[in-house]
């Protein structure tokens, strides 16, 4: 669906260069989105909930690095459901300021 039927699957208005974000938001009834969605889905249960459970059951620094890649993905599926839901374009810009923070709470908690 997504790459043969990219102009189906969203739905975008072109701006000038420089004027403003590009709106790329997904069509609410085409498969790709129900997929996008169910993906989100599994990530924040598998890896986002997974890893707030491994921390609530570790102790010390190993507790604290779970915590920071719960959160990390907790922050990547909430924010990644927003990019393509919200429509102001100022509403966009913040979503992804935010959605950069999601590198450095893996890189937190991961490093050694």
């Amino acid at each position: 669906f997504l790459w043969f039927q990219t102009a189906d699957s969203f739905t975008w208005t072109l701006v000038n260069p420089g004027e403003g974000l590009i709106d790329a938001s997904f069509v609410r009834t085409h498969p790709t989105f129900l997929l996008i969605a169910l993906f989100l889905v599994t990530a924040l249960v598998f890896l986002g909930i997974g890893f707030f459970i491994k921390a609530k059951q570790a102790t010390g620094d190993l507790r604290r690095k779970f915590f920071y890649l719960g959160l990390g993905f907790t922050i990547f599926v909430v924010v990644g459901a927003l990019d393509s839901i919200l429509t102001l374009p100022v509403a966009i810009g913040f979503v992804r300021i935010v959605m950069m923070t999601f590198a450095l709470w893996m890189y937190l908690g991961l490093k050694t």
